[in-house]
């Protein structure tokens, strides 16, 4: 029997680039495919996959209120985080949440193959990345996923009231995570937090979101 692995990412290139690796490959393994995070859960309900790669960000969902979902439903498959953000910043709070590996779009593809090799074949949770040169001193590795998405949103110019509406937060909640970061990053204002941010390339990639 053929394993299963769905693919959930907004952006419809980078699903199709993730399929065409696993066809490549895994060709003892069949996909599915996800475009938001609405999607994905209607796909894992129906269907018995045997590994999720999943998008840390989708328009309707980041992947916290998604595994959260997963958990509440009893779903219980292993997890491989795609996104945006260097490994040296993610990976941490990635396992943490609960995911089987974080891979980073920003690095070559073997990294994913790996990764996918490696839960397939039922290794347990774990960085893989060790050959991956360390961060030194990376102020945002402490950051929660929710706290690292107020920040871009923050970093995007929008109002506490805006972000509390989109993550569906109180404003207090949000000064709260605001004043948070800025001291878990050392910064003593956002534009302080956006150099740094932008320095580790958390921020500035026009049009691309993680």
């Amino acid at each position: 029997m053929k394993r299963q692995i769905l693919v959930s990412d907004d952006h419809n290139i980078v699903r199709k680039g993730v399929v065409n690796l696993i066809q490549e490959h895994f060709p003892f393994v069949e996909t599915g495919e996800a475009e938001n995070g609405a999607e994905t859960m209607n796909q894992l309900r129906r269907r018995k996959f045997d590994l999720l790669i999943l998008d840390l960000n989708m328009p309707d969902a980041n992947a916290d209120k998604i595994m959260t979902q997963m958990r509440a439903e009893d779903i219980n498959i292993p997890i491989i985080i795609f996104s945006m953000y260097p490994v040296q910043v993610m990976e941490k709070s990635m396992l943490k949440l609960g995911a089987a590996r974080y891979v980073s779009k920003g690095d070559e593809l073997k990294y994913l193959k790996w990764a996918i090799e490696e839960v397939l074949m039922g290794k347990k949770t774990g960085q893989f990345s060790a050959d991956m040169p360390e961060s030194v001193s990376n102020p945002f590795a402490s950051l929660t996923p929710k706290e690292l998405s107020v920040m871009i949103a923050l970093f995007d110019g929008k109002t506490n009231k805006e972000i509390a509406e989109e993550f569906a937060l109180s404003p207090s909640t949000v000064a709260t995570y605001k004043q948070r970061m800025l001291e878990k990053t050392g910064s003593r204002s956002v534009t302080d937090m956006l150099k740094v941010a932008m320095q580790f390339h958390l921020y500035g990639f026009p049009g691309v979101q993680a």
